[in-house]
């Protein structure tokens, strides 16, 4: 009856499971019941439906939400008196290791809402690894609604210690601030920062990761500034484990590449265990070939390695191959559907602002132009995104479809 699981206002969606304990199950749960804001962590034991806490929340309990409450009026009263005090901070966010020990939080103090990244050693010390500013915070990272934002921590044990990926922003390294999301790696027990793993474009964020089916392990990661666009995250240098250079992941998103024309985007949507086969969502913005005139549909993609003997030995030879599954929108195929153009716009402060254009069909090439259809141009409608992280994208867009197709063009603004 006490037990809030999924979703609730503040903190990403809690819910686990285990592959080495398939009969556990961990969940967000609370001891003020189902308005609680802030989740401990219970261990649900689906045999003898018992429930076992293994993280506590300092604010989920009427006490401690008390207790959190005075200590951050009072730092606002000695800030006041020019007194600085470290305001507490309240986990909204629980990042397990690969034994299913919750040792990674995500904080925010209630002060000034900056959030912050700790890790708890071995030892069971918590080290804050990483803090910013409310005003530095990237909302893609944070998310606004239960389970919408991107951050992320991986820990690693090698030969170098105990260590953990974290997907961060505001970062400084080399004397310069990412304005953009990165993943980075960190000593766990000095808190020194060791490399970054991926990330730090100029202009895109980290939007997704995509992890191996068996482990979890990050293996590649998404960017999206005019199209989405995948990469292959770099080897980790002597971990013995989890050399990503000695698996196929490289080839074979090279070979998923010169499949698809340059018109095209695509995902990877789920990988079978033995990760020799993936199924792909590739899209389009207007009805494609390749989709059977949909403007999107899933793909099969698979590898197969087999033994060649030779004179002077065997070697291995791998296939790859892609296929279409079904297109997602079949009906589509007998419309013709408008374009949507990536565009760039000067903000009054000179920021670059990236939009798209939906608009009809251009009318035929005259001289390698395409000219402007007669009479007055078409009316403008401006389709804005909510927020606080939400974003457009381009791709098939039902809305700007239908209003395209009643004369008008419709611009989105990122």
């Amino acid at each position: 009856p006490n037990m809030t699981c999924g979703i609730g206002f503040v903190g990403g969606v809690q819910m686990w499971t285990s592959s080495e304990s398939p009969r556990h199950v961990y969940v967000s749960t609370s001891q003020i019941g189902p308005y609680a804001l802030f989740w401990d962590i219970s261990r649900v034991d689906i045999d003898s439906v018992q429930l076992t806490t293994v993280e506590t929340n300092v604010m989920s309990t009427k006490w401690g939400m008390l207790r959190v409450i005075i200590l951050t009026l009072i730092a606002r009263i000695l800030s006041f008196c020019c007194i600085k005090m470290k305001p507490p901070t309240v986990p909204i966010q629980w990042f397990p290791d690969g034994e299913m020990s919750f040792r990674g939080r995500l904080e925010v103090n209630l002060l000034n809402l900056g959030a912050s990244f700790s890790a708890r050693s071995k030892k069971g010390k918590w080290k804050t690894l990483h803090s910013c500013s409310f005003e530095d915070t990237n909302l893609q990272l944070m998310g606004s609604t239960g389970g919408s934002g991107t951050a992320r921590m991986e820990f690693r044990s090698s030969r170098s210690g105990d260590q953990v990926d974290i997907h961060l922003c505001a970062f400084k390294s080399g004397g310069k601030t990412s304005d953009t999301t990165t993943y980075d790696r960190f000593d766990i027990n000095t808190g020194q920062y060791l490399k970054r793993v991926a990330g730090g474009k100029a202009k895109s964020d980290i939007t997704g990761f995509v992890a191996h089916p068996m482990d979890g392990r990050a293996q590649f990661v998404y960017y999206e500034w005019e199209k989405t666009l995948l990469e292959v995250i770099p080897g980790t240098d002597g971990d013995d484990n989890l050399d990503w250079r000695k698996t196929f992941v490289e080839d074979d998103l090279r070979y998923i590449r010169s499949y698809f024309q340059p018109s095209m985007t695509f995902k990877i949507v789920s990988r079978q265990q033995s990760d020799d086969a993936w199924v792909l969502y590739a899209e389009s913005d207007i009805g494609h070939s390749m989709c059977k005139g949909s403007p999107s549909a899933y793909f099969l993609f698979t590898r197969t390695a087999t033994t060649v003997r030779k004179v002077n030995g065997t070697s291995s030879e791998v296939k790859r191959n892609i296929e279409l599954i079904f297109p997602s929108r079949p009906e589509m195929k007998s419309y013709k559907l408008a374009r949507m153009d990536p565009v760039h716009v000067k903000a009054r402060d000179g920021e670059d602002l990236l939009c798209y254009l939906s608009r009809n069909p251009p009318l035929p090439m005259i001289k390698g132009v395409h000219p402007e259809p007669p009479g007055p141009p078409p009316p403008l409608v401006m389709m804005i995104h909510g927020g606080p992280q939400a974003r457009d994208s381009w791709g098939y867009n039902p809305l700007c479809q239908f209003l395209c197709s009643r004369g008008f063009r419709v611009l989105q603004v990122s």
